[in-house]
């Protein structure tokens, strides 16, 4: 094997701390601003968004010194949580509709988000 292809199937696969691999980032990213442009890029509140920092900052998934995601993959957490159309993919936070506050409330303090 070469060493080119030897270092690209180390970038390919998940790391040691088992984030996912490359290309799984990359998808998880396109689809996520996808989704927000083709909304017309709305914002979840900054009281949504303090509500998402602390769900994301109890998860044992999340890296605190790097504020990155080792589910998704995300890195600079701060992005994803600002967009209303995005969600935890571990399902700590949905994705914000206007006037569901209530239902964020409930989904950080453990419970299952109401519809």
């Amino acid at each position: 094997m070469s060493a080119d292809l030897i270092r690209l199937n180390s970038t390919l696969v998940a790391n040691h701390q088992g984030e996912p691999m490359i290309f799984v980032k990359a998808v998880n990213f396109l689809t996520t601003v996808g989704t927000q442009v083709l909304a017309g890029n709305p914002m979840a509140p900054p009281e949504v968004q303090d509500l998402r920092r602390a769900a994301c900052f109890a998860c044992p998934l999340h890296d605190h010194a790097a504020d990155k995601c080792r589910l998704c993959g995300c890195t600079g957490m701060i992005w994803k949580r600002s967009m209303a159309t995005a969600s935890c993919p571990d399902g700590r936070w949905p994705a914000h509709e206007p006037g569901s506050i209530g239902s964020m409330i409930e989904t950080a303090q453990g419970g299952s988000p109401s519809k």
